[in-house]
């Protein structure tokens, strides 16, 4: 995304998504085998930090193993679901083991092999997989400027045994909850009830909205917030940039307005959405975009934004 001029960035309304109600009430709260946390709780329970790795290199860490799904699967035209998957199997098995331990390239790699079997991408085999990732590592290790970052294994070839072998402590780790809806599946949904009579709208709507999932999946926001949030929050984000009324598009201007535009939606009150964690997320949300739109290197060696 092009980063728009100070000027003509959206403001984030802080006052009308205040709530008295704290985000702390859904704290814990659990979907597909996941419970999710607010940033310091990951933080004080990181592996990686336990074992004495500052947290600057955890996330330039992170940041490489989320860049290598990303240009694995633009290599193999992996569409965005199984994407965010393998983000998110990524980010919760460095949760429960250490960057230390496990290169983070490696587990990229077998995160996208096993997104395409439990999304049946039937026609991409391991060993495409594999042939793929011989590639970008190559082209990944030629635009790096230095080792920093970068685990001492990683030149080593990655083979089928090692894969198959890393995919058994991956499945391991995350106690096979497998299951990960992602907030794609509820985007689709929120078509019927924002801007559903302006087309038009809701493209340029889901476009940003699009964008804003894909760079929260490179961050911890998915260990932090349940799919139907980040959905809600990148659908907020995305008509503050497109300069578009919710509360307008969702109800109508003749319309009572008691409600938020969200509540009537799937996955808003039924899901418990408060404007605590939706600000939360809007935040750290901006945040990650202004990091993408950084002039950093691709494997984030050079990178400013740690």
């Amino acid at each position: 995304m092009t980063d728009p001029p100070p000027s003509k960035r959206p403001r984030i309304e802080t006052k009308k998504l205040t709530s008295t109600t704290t985000a702390q009430q859904d704290q814990g709260q659990e979907l597909d085998g996941w419970v999710y946390l607010d940033k310091a709780t990951l933080i004080s329970q990181s592996p990686s930090l336990a074992g004495g790795m500052p947290l600057e290199l955890e996330e330039k860490k992170r940041f490489i193993g989320c860049q290598y799904i990303n240009d694995l699967c633009q290599h193999l035209s992996i569409r965005h679901v199984p994407r965010c998957v393998a983000h998110g199997l990524f980010h919760r098995f460095y949760a429960r083991q250490s960057f230390k331990t496990h290169p983070e390239m490696d587990v990229a790699t077998t995160c996208v092999f096993l997104s395409i079997k439990i999304e049946e991408v039937k026609e991409i085999t391991l060993s495409k997989v594999l042939a793929a990732e011989k590639v970008v590592r190559k082209n990944t290790m030629e635009r790096r400027t230095s080792s920093q970052g970068f685990s001492s294994t990683i030149k080593k070839k990655l083979d089928q045994e090692k894969v198959l072998v890393l995919e058994r402590v991956l499945l391991h780790s995350i106690a096979f909850e497998i299951c990960i809806t992602t907030p794609f599946n509820y985007l689709r949904k929120l078509k019927q009830h924002v801007a559903k009579n302006e087309p038009e709208k809701w493209k340029k709507l889901y476009q940003l909205a699009y964008q804003f999932i894909i760079d929260s999946h490179g961050t911890t926001l998915v260990l932090q917030f349940p799919p139907h949030v980040l959905a809600c929050a990148a659908i907020y984000l995305g008509s503050k940039f497109a300069k578009l009324d919710l509360q307008d598009l969702t109800y109508g201007k003749k319309l009572t307005r008691d409600k938020h535009w969200w509540q009537d939606l799937p996955g808003g009150e039924s899901k418990k959405i408060n404007r605590d964690d939706l600000l939360d997320c809007c935040h750290q949300m901006l945040a990650v975009f202004e990091k993408e739109s950084c002039t950093c290197t691709a494997d984030g060696t050079s990178c400013k934004c740690y």
